[in-house]
């Protein structure tokens, strides 16, 4: 996930049933989300380009739903 300039690999817990959209909350600092790159327990991923009139998010506040690709699948980790 990059954020600014730094990027972070969160791990995803199982979800029943996959996901097939995100949410990204903002809490204690606002951040500047440029992509998500979703990885898939299936080995495949998917990048998704945020949009730049909404890349900033106020702390506090949150950020979608992102929808993803295809049919809800597990999620590994988000990049």
């Amino acid at each position: 996930m990059r954020i600014g300039f730094d990027q972070l690999e969160l791990p995803v817990g199982p979800n029943k049933g996959g996901f097939r959209k995100l949410r990204v909350d903002a809490k204690g600092r606002a951040v500047t989300l440029r992509e998500v790159r979703v990885v898939y327990t299936s080995g495949d991923d998917e990048v998704v380009t945020i949009d730049s009139a909404r890349q900033k998010i106020s702390a506090g506040a949150s950020f979608g739903p992102i929808d993803l690709r295809g049919h809800a699948r597990p999620i590994k980790a988000l990049i």
